[in-house]
């Protein structure tokens, strides 16, 4: 699961905690982002959560201030009902990751993340029943990587490595 946000005009903000939950109520750090310590008027954070449980995810940020104060975004609840049938191979991979998947959904998206949290590659899929595609890896350094297929309401995630 990615978990984006954006700041407006961040000032004294020193990082940001990923908080996680499935009930909404007790939360337990997931991760942590630095923020920006040159921030423009408007900046863009993620974070990849590579083992959402099924059914309902609860996440919130924990901001911390330069001066250890910190404040708490809103919580934002995501369901992970109706998983899709997902197969990422060969692994490892050398230049072309093959893409086998089952679903439907006209607005899918495939995304590669390295383990620090970036996104190295994004493309646009439309899912009608069995689907097989492929993303070059040609100019991707080696290392291992997450695949995450998102549809709405739902994710995929495997990790494969690049050699």
């Amino acid at each position: 699961m990615l978990v984006n946000w954006q700041t407006t005009q961040q000032i004294n903000t020193a990082y940001f905690i990923i908080e996680h939950s499935i009930d909404g109520i007790n939360f337990s750090k997931l991760g942590l982002v630095s923020a920006n310590i040159n921030p423009a008027l408007v900046t863009n954070y993620s974070f990849t959560d590579n083992d959402p449980a099924a059914g309902s995810n609860f996440y919130r940020l924990k901001i911390t201030h330069n001066d250890d104060r910190y404040n708490y975004t809103k919580i934002v609840e995501v369901s992970m009902s109706g998983k899709i049938k997902l197969q990422v191979f060969p692994n490892p991979v050398r230049g072309i990751l093959l893409v086998k998947v089952s679903g439907k959904d006209k607005n899918a998206t495939a995304q590669i993340f390295d383990m620090s949290g970036r996104k190295v590659k994004e493309q646009k899929v439309i899912l009608d029943g069995n689907v097989s595609f492929s993303i070059s890896l040609k100019n991707v350094p080696d290392g291992t990587y997450t695949f995450i297929l998102q549809t709405l309401g739902t994710h995929e995630a495997q990790k494969f490595v690049k050699q």
